[in-house]
């Protein structure tokens, strides 16, 4: 065989891998969406539990595993090829609360019974109660997609353990609370799962805005990740108010972050979070959102806008209204088409992104005149650095908050970007 023609032989296979891949990937992240929508629609803990035994054995490449959940009590509640004595089991939790995370077992100093595992898992809620201990088995050298299965392994193993501690707390608050008291859970619930730091690097950074509307409950989030060197971020509203918009909220971020860690495209994520939304609530809950990905090394800003007030991008004294995208999420059962914005970022660029509740305020004057307002004071105010132009927000919200009532969820995501290669 000549070499040419055999080097192309060997890329089409490799492509032919790639694309096996690249569907094997889609396959798992669809069926970790399925657990968090069994999660979402009040299934039992039993079927969750099926559900996730056979989502890791099936796709997960896991061989065997143990897993503990502390809800009325520590318990075995899944396990799958292993004899591990249940008792030995609970016995040895009490040694791993000093651990947080996924590691590797080291078996100089952990118990006999733990030698058919390589991994140990745990989960805490709002990092004060461990919820979850994960023992499992996964041949990483054998299985070319191992790291993609061990973050989500984590991502499903923790979202199911904080799902059903969400769930006990609620019941809890349910039986014994007024409806207020529920509402202060779910709202600190939400608050527990938005990101605690964002991120803050040379080539971008992040800030926000948080207010909502009764005490700390809302429908309002944002979410930030960093992936294979590029950042995704995401602001949403969700319809109503209260507790109900919260949980809906938590639902939403669930499903995003199980697609966080897979290497999908903007357009995917969006319509497997409208999958998750619709079959949750038959679409009587909906959100709008803008999620974006921006990678330093491309310089292209990705975005997709569904249905969400269009974003402000200042950028070379000039200003962007990013507009493109779909309509809402959760709506429909299909978003149709689905259209991904891209712009190229030049030197620094200041991103504003926001829920309605910026502009939105209810009182003599009507909302026009606040959007004018607000527009003239983030256009005049636009070469500021980011945290000083933060500060100009929030004394632009406080001036009206001193004389008008508040009506809605508030919430605001700034983003900074500086390219080095255009910049230079």
């Amino acid at each position: 065989m000549e070499p040419e023609t055999q080097n192309m032989s060997s890329h089409l296979i490799r492509i032919s891998e790639l694309e096996h891949a690249n569907q094997e990937l889609r396959v798992k992240l669809l069926k970790s969406l399925d657990l968090i929508h069994a999660i979402s629609s009040n299934t039992k803990k039993t079927e969750l539990t099926n559900i996730y035994t056979q989502l890791l054995s099936d796709k997960l490449n896991v061989s065997r595993f143990v897993l503990l959940l502390n809800t009325d009590k520590w318990e075995v509640s899944a396990q799958f090829q292993a004899e591990c004595p249940p008792q030995d089991c609970v016995r040895w939790v009490s040694a791993t609360q000093s651990y947080n995370g996924l590691r590797a077992i080291d078996y100089s100093c952990e118990p006999d019974f733990l030698r058919p595992f390589n991994y140990m898992l745990t989960v805490w809620h709002s990092s004060t109660r461990h919820i979850a201990v994960l023992y499992f088995f996964m041949d990483t050298q054998a299985d070319p997609a191992a790291e993609t299965d061990k973050d989500l392994v984590k991502a499903v193993t923790s979202t199911l353990a904080i799902g059903l501690e969400n769930k006990r707390l609620f019941n809890e608050a349910r039986e014994s609370r007024a409806i207020q008291d529920e509402a202060d859970l779910a709202g600190s619930q939400l608050r527990d799962i938005l990101p605690k730091q964002l991120p803050n690097t040379p080539e971008y950074r992040f800030t926000e805005i948080f207010m909502p509307h009764n005490k700390d409950v809302g429908g309002d989030f944002y979410d930030c990740f960093e992936i294979q060197n590029q950042v995704i971020f995401v602001i949403a509203d969700v319809s109503g108010k209260g507790w109900q918009a919260a949980m809906v909220a938590m639902t939403a971020m669930g499903a995003l972050r199980a697609c966080y860690h897979n290497s999908l495209k903007l357009e995917e994520i969006v319509e497997n979070l409208n999958h998750v939304l619709y079959a949750s609530t038959g679409g009587d809950k909906y959100l709008t959102m803008f999620i974006g990905k921006w990678c330093p090394q491309t310089t292209v800003l990705e975005y997709i806008n569904a249905g969400h007030p269009s974003p402000y991008l200042f950028m070379e004294d000039k200003v962007h209204r990013l507009e493109t995208g779909c309509t809402i999420i959760g709506d429909f059962s299909d978003l149709g088409t689905v259209d991904v914005g891209r712009i190229s970022i030049a030197g620094r660029a200041l991103l504003l992104t926001f829920t309605d509740g910026l502009t939105e305020f209810n009182s003599g004057k009507n909302f026009e005149d606040n959007s004018a307002r607000f527009e003239e004071i983030i256009s005049r105010n636009s070469h500021l650095p980011m945290d000083a132009f933060k500060q100009c927000l929030i004394d632009f919200i406080d001036a009206y908050e001193a004389d008008t009532m508040v009506t809605d969820d508030l919430t605001v995501l700034l983003g900074e970007f500086l390219s080095t290669a255009h910049a230079e």
